[in-house]
C-alpha cells in the first residue's frame, strides 16, 4: 500500500466512531434538555390548572430547557409563526416600557417574557419520551380530569367560592380551557378513558354554572360557534344545536340562577360595569395627541389617567379597561395594536387552513377544538382580564403552544 494511502487509512481509523461525543456526554444523548422541558411544562400546566401558584419554578426550568434546546438542537421544532409570536411579545415589552418611562406602574408587563418562554417550551417539548414512548395525549386528558375533580372537591368543601382559585373568572377560564381537551379524549381517546372524560365534562360544565360567569358562557358559546364550521356535517349540526339548546334550556329552567343573571344583565346593560368603563376609556382615548394615538402612553398609564375620569369609587380604580383593543391602543397606540390584530388573524388563518387540509378525522377534530379553545380564551379574557397579564397570557401560552404543535405536525419540513 502506498504511504499516502496508509496515512489516510490510519487517519480514518483514528476518526472517532459515530456517537462517541454523545457517549462522552450521555445526558445529551439521553435527552437532558427534552427531559427538563417535559418536567417543566407538566409542572407549569398543572400549576395553572390547580391554581397552585407554583408556576415560577416551572418557568425557571422552562427557561433552562428552552435555552438548551436552542443551543444544542438549534431550535429544531420552532416554526416561523412561533418565532413571530415570541418576537411580538418581546417587542411589546420594550415598546410599553419605553413609552412609560419613569411613570411605569404595575407588574402586569412582566408576564410577557415568561409568556414567550412558555410558548417555546410547549412547542419544543418532545412528542414522546423515554423507552416506553409515552404519549402525552392520554396522560394530559387524565390529569385534566383529575384537575376538574380537584376543583369540584374544593368547591364542595368551600375552600372559597372559586374552587382552588381566588376569583370566579379564573375558575370560569379553567372550565373553557379544559373542556375542548376533555371533549377530544371523550370522542377519540382510549375506551378505558372515555367514561372518565364524559364525567369530567359534566363536572366542568357544573363548575361553569356555579361561577355564574356571563363572560364564561359567552366565551363557551363563541368557542362552539368557531369550532362548528370545521366539523363533519353531522357533528357540525350537533354542535350548533348544542350552542342553541343548552343556553335556552338553562334559561327556561333557571338552573342555578342562570335566567336571573341574564335578565339582570339585560335590565342594567347601560349601567353595566364594563359598558361604563368602555365609555369612559373611549373618552380618555379621544384626548390623545397624534403622537399618543400612534405610540400610546406605555404600560400602566391607564391606571393613573383613568382615576381622573372614573365614575367608580376610589377603591375600584381599575388598571385596565376590560377591553383588549382599548388596552393595547392606550398603552401601545396604533403601532402596537395593528401587529397584535394581524398576529391573531394569521394564527386563525393558519389553523383554519391546516384543519381543512387534515387527512384524518382525529386531526381535523383536534384542529377544530384548538380553534374553539383559542376563541373561547380570547373572548373570556377580552371581557374580564388584561391582555398583558399572567392571568390571561399564561393560559393562552398553552393554547398557542398546542396550536403551533398542530401546525408543525402538518408541515412537511418538520416531518
Amino acid at each position: 500500500m502506498p504511504d499516502a494511502d496508509r496515512l489516510n487509512d490510519t487517519r480514518r481509523d483514528r476518526t472517532p466512531p459515530a456517537g462517541l461525543a454523545a457517549r462522552r456526554l450521555p445526558w445529551l444523548e439521553a435527552g437532558f434538555f427534552p427531559l427538563l422541558l417535559l418536567l417543566a411544562v407538566y409542572g407549569y400546566a398543572l400549576s395553572l390548572l390547580l391554581g397552585a401558584g407554583t408556576y415560577k419554578p416551572a418557568l425557571y426550568l422552562s427557561t433552562a430547557g428552552v435555552t438548551g434546546m436552542l443551543v444544542v438542537h438549534r431550535g429544531a421544532g420552532l416554526l416561523r409563526p412561533a418565532w413571530v409570536a415570541i418576537g411580538l411579545a418581546l417587542a411589546l415589552l420594550a415598546h410599553g416600557c419605553l413609552m412609560a418611562g419613569d411613570r411605569l406602574w404595575g407588574v402586569y408587563h412582566a408576564a410577557l417574557p415568561w409568556f414567550a418562554v412558555a410558548v417555546a417550551a410547549v412547542v419544543l417539548v418532545p412528542d414522546r419520551f423515554g423507552p416506553e414512548r409515552l404519549d402525552h395525549g392520554a396522560l394530559l386528558g387524565f390529569l385534566t380530569a383529575l384537575a376538574v375533580g380537584a376543583q369540584i372537591v374544593a368547591l364542595g368543601a368551600r375552600v372559597n367560592r372559586a374552587g382552588l382559585f381566588s376569583n370566579i373568572h379564573y375558575l370560569s377560564q379553567f372550565t373553557i380551557l379544559t373542556l375542548p381537551l376533555l371533549l377530544y379524549w371523550a370522542l377519540r381517546g382510549p375506551s378505558v378513558l372515555r367514561g372518565l372524560m364524559w364525567l369530567a365534562i359534566v363536572g366542568d360544565f357544573w363548575l361553569l354554572l356555579k361561577t355564574q360567569s356571563r363572560p364564561g358562557f359567552l366565551a363557551l358559546l363563541a368557542g362552539g360557534l368557531a369550532t362548528a364550521p370545521f366539523l363533519a356535517p353531522r357533528a357540525r349540526w350537533a354542535a350548533l344545536a348544542a350552542v342553541a339548546l343548552v343556553p335556552g334550556s338553562l334559561y327556561a329552567t333557571d338552573l342555578l340562577g342562570f335566567a336571573a343573571r341574564i335578565d339582570d344583565f339585560a335590565a342594567h346593560f347601560r349601567t353595566d360595569e364594563r359598558v361604563v368603563m368602555w365609555r369612559e376609556a373611549w373618552g380618555l382615548l379621544a384626548e390623545n395627541t397624534p403622537r399618543e394615538w400612534w405610540l400610546g402612553h406605555g404600560f400602566g398609564q391607564f391606571y393613573w389617567d383613568y382615576q381622573a375620569v372614573s365614575s367608580f369609587s376610589p377603591m375600584e380604580n381599575f388598571a385596565f379597561p376590560h377591553n383588549f383593543v382599548f388596552e393595547v391602543l392606550y398603552s401601545h397606540g396604533i403601532v402596537g395594536l395593528l401587529p397584535v390584530v394581524v398576529a391573531y388573524g394569521l394564527f386563525y388563518r393558519h389553523l383554519a387552513a391546516a384543519t381543512r387540509a387534515s387527512h384524518t378525522a382525529s386531526r381535523r377534530l383536534a384542529g377544530a377544538l384548538v380553534i374553539g379553545a383559542f376563541t373561547a380564551v380570547l373572548v373570556h379574557g377580552f371581557l374580564t382580564l388584561p391582555l398583558i397579564s399572567r392571568h390571561h397570557l399564561y393560559p393562552l401560552s398553552l393554547v398557542l403552544g398546542a396550536g403551533f404543535r398542530f401546525l408543525r405536525a402538518g408541515d412537511p419540513a418538520h416531518g
